[in-house]
């Protein structure tokens, strides 16, 4: 074009332009990002099913993270990701972690790297820290082929391996993970967990695998790591059967078993070390509601003394109740315990409480329960309009009649069932949080204010971290802006 003059088409040294460079690396990030997602069962991953909820620091963490992983685990994928993680040359490999390295000495580096790995796993130094103690491809592909669920953790860790991998043998009658990180016994339930996914930023049993591998003291690694661990917990985790007892309802109503979770083997610890017996434990594990990890302090106060006394008041009474006594006992606490979160009735106090009235209120209660067909009147009420379902596969539904609140709380297994009342009254909305079309936590709402009343899944359960989260998003970008007065 007249009085215009062409410029010449810049090219790089390799002869490509800086225009499909920048578009090839694109091509090259989608394709690893459809790569490594293929990798996982979907049911092992739910935790991230909803990224586009997640707020915008945590979404920047988890690209990080994932960056840092492509830089370290998957080093041969030409990323433009990685220019900004790596410099050249890559430094050597470094000698392991030295086995005779002071308990609180190896607290403390822990504590730090963790700090790192997850407030800030775009440094460069850690990056080149994580390589330089991995080695080289080798080492990489003999942990990918023995732990696959866990590999990437597992080698994000690497500056805390003992010995090399490439110094195992499968016939050596030693775990990989024991090789790895472990010159002392480490608890079976430890192992099991090294078999399964572990996700940023949850590295909490890996810690606890490298920690009680090199016989540092759980308890002061506690005050520093914010665990809550009492004296001698660590003394009864180590008498945690590899694997518990379960019994195959649905199949043939033998006892079978499986490996022990992490969460189970601390219940299981903790009732041993409050005087319990296997019993005990067996009876509050049929409860689901009732299985939580002692050692986490973001379990509220008020929850944690309700679960500490009745482990006590079980361990107090074993003797005296049979197993159906304990069940129902425990359900009737729960109820009795969620009523007085959620505001409806007074606190619940297991002191002072004998066998004979306790199992005879809680037998009263089952028999309303099952009765529920007869004693309680039928109520229908208006919906508030607050229904939701979104593609990510959840969705919220408000129940607007007692013949649903009786189907919830049969499969919910708790008492949503008497709430019709209340609903019909204007005072209680309740809503049905299902992922997939299956039912996870009933809600109780103020239709009034919007304020959340109470939430539980399963045999009264606290909803976990995931569907807290949607019930969160919900309340703020639904129900809240509707009772919100409009202006003029």
């Amino acid at each position: 074009m007249k009085g215009k003059t062409t410029q010449p088409i810049r090219h790089r040294r390799d002869g490509l332009s800086a225009r499909y460079v920048r578009l090839r690396e694109q091509e090259r990030d989608q394709e690893f990002a459809e790569w490594y997602w293929s990798g996982y069962d979907q049911d092992d991953y739910d935790g991230y099913d909803d990224f586009d909820d997640w707020d915008q620091d945590n979404m920047a963490l988890i690209g990080e993270h994932f960056a840092l992983v492509r830089a370290t685990f998957y080093p041969n994928q030409p990323l433009r990701a990685l220019r900004r993680f790596l410099s050249e040359p890559l430094p050597s490999a470094e000698p392991m972690l030295p086995e005779n390295l002071a308990s609180d000495e190896l607290i403390q580096r822990l504590a730090a790297y963790l700090s790192r790995l997850v407030d800030t796993p775009s440094d460069s130094q850690l990056t080149e820290e994580i390589r330089a103690a991995l080695g080289d491809e080798e080492a990489r592909q003999v942990i990918a082929q023995h732990l696959p669920k866990s590999a990437e953790a597992i080698c994000l860790f690497a500056p805390f391996w003992c010995r090399s991998p490439l110094t195992w043998s499968p016939d050596s009658g030693v775990s990989l993970q024991e090789h790895l990180f472990a010159t002392y016994p480490v608890p079976a339930f430890l192992i099991e967990a090294l078999n399964n996914p572990i996700r940023f930023p949850d590295y909490k049993w890996l810690c606890w695998f490298i920690l009680l591998g090199r016989s540092a003291s759980l308890k002061a690694a506690g005050r520093v790591f914010g665990w809550d661990i009492p004296g001698k917990f660590a003394h009864f985790l180590q008498q945690v059967p590899a694997r518990t007892p379960i019994e195959d309802v649905l199949l043939t109503g033998e006892m079978l078993s499986c490996p022990f979770s992490p969460k189970q083997a601390c219940l299981y610890a903790e009732v041993l070390r409050l005087g319990g017996t296997e019993t005990d434990y067996q009876r509050l594990a049929r409860d689901g509601s009732y299985c939580l990890d002692p050692t986490d302090l973001s379990v509220a106060e008020d929850d944690f003394r309700f679960w500490e006394g009745a482990v006590c008041w079980l361990i107090r009474h074993r003797e005296e109740l049979s197993d159906t006594d304990a069940g129902r006992v425990l359900a009737w606490a729960r109820h009795c315990h969620t009523e007085f979160l959620a505001g409806h009735e007074a606190a619940f106090r297991w002191v002072g409480r004998s066998v004979a009235a306790t199992v005879e209120r809680a037998r009263i209660y089952h028999d309303q329960q099952h009765a529920r067909w007869h004693r309680w009147h039928y109520y229908a009420w208006s919906a508030h309009g607050w229904d939701s379902a979104g593609a990510s596969g959840w969705s919220i539904t408000e129940l607007t009649n007692s013949n649903q609140l009786i189907d919830e709380g049969a499969a919910m297994q708790h008492c949503v069932w008497s709430y019709g009342w209340r609903c019909q009254a204007e005072s209680s909305a309740i809503f049905s949080v299902c992922y997939k079309d299956q039912r996870r936590v009933t809600v109780e709402v103020n239709p009034k204010t919007g304020e959340l009343v109470q939430a539980h899944g399963l045999a009264n359960r606290d909803p976990d971290t995931e569907e807290l989260q949607i019930v969160a998003i919900w309340l703020q970008a639904l129900v809240l802006p509707s009772l919100r007065p409009t202006a003029g």
